[in-house]
């Protein structure tokens, strides 16, 4: 990880801390939630691929997770707060064909994001607020992999063996998010939250190598959460 990744990994997790600080300190004007998401990416190949080696390629994916937050109001229009998405695992196999050491990789990849968030918005209806929000965060880029040697077949094709021990490996960076809340209210302290959020994450440089993940660096994460204020 370069300075200047560690810099914004620094000041992220400056604001995770002032926002949190902030709502301890104004409890009256403070919420929490919870609830389900979706995510979504689209897949990825590395242009030095090829026929015979294929393993820079990811595909695409769509899991479910879930969503924490939580948030404090600053006047009428301004809210800051930090999210926590944890989604499940999305698993592919890459495939390296050579004649000389031949090998599928399985992975089981996941995104975990920490984002700090600031926010603008008023009320639609009185029982309905509508919110743009839009911040930083930090991503750890974690999976699970296991390998599979393969040797050349009696008529020529490959064989693969049985897959290894599993090997679990994470990374940090950094990421920009940006999306709206509808905040629909269900009862004096609580509210129903759809929410969409757009994740702009900065892989690593070795992403676009031949036999790295090569994830695609925009995830889309749409959700429902069941907020509670105070």
């Amino acid at each position: 990880m370069d300075v200047r990744s560690a810099s914004w990994i620094q000041l992220a997790i400056a604001i995770v801390f002032v926002a949190a600080s902030s709502a301890a300190s104004a409890q009256e004007r403070s919420y929490i939630g919870g609830g389900l998401s979706v995510s979504a990416w689209s897949g990825r190949e590395s242009s030095q691929s090829s026929p015979s080696l294929r393993f820079a390629s990811s595909t695409s994916g769509r899991v479910p997770g879930l969503a924490l937050e939580a948030g404090v109001r600053v006047g009428p229009l301004f809210v800051v707060g930090a999210e926590l998405g944890i989604p499940a695992r999305h698993q592919w196999t890459q495939v390296s064909g050579y004649l000389f050491g031949p090998f599928e990789r399985e992975i089981r990849y996941r995104d975990t994001t920490i984002a700090a968030l600031a926010g603008v918005g008023g009320q639609l209806t009185e029982s309905v607020r509508v919110t743009a929000v839009g911040g930083i965060e930090l991503v750890q880029e974690n999976w699970l992999e296991r390998r599979a040697d393969g040797r050349l077949g009696p008529v020529g094709d490959i064989v693969y063996g049985s897959f290894g021990a599993t090997a679990t490996l994470k990374n940090w960076t950094t990421g920009a998010v940006f999306g709206a809340d509808l905040a629909i209210t269900a009862s004096r302290h609580f509210a129903i939250v759809p929410q969409v959020r757009v994740h702009l994450i900065a892989r690593d440089d070795v992403a676009t190598a031949v036999g790295s993940l090569n994830v695609a660096p925009s995830v889309f994460r749409a959700g429902v959460v069941v907020r509670a204020a105070f």
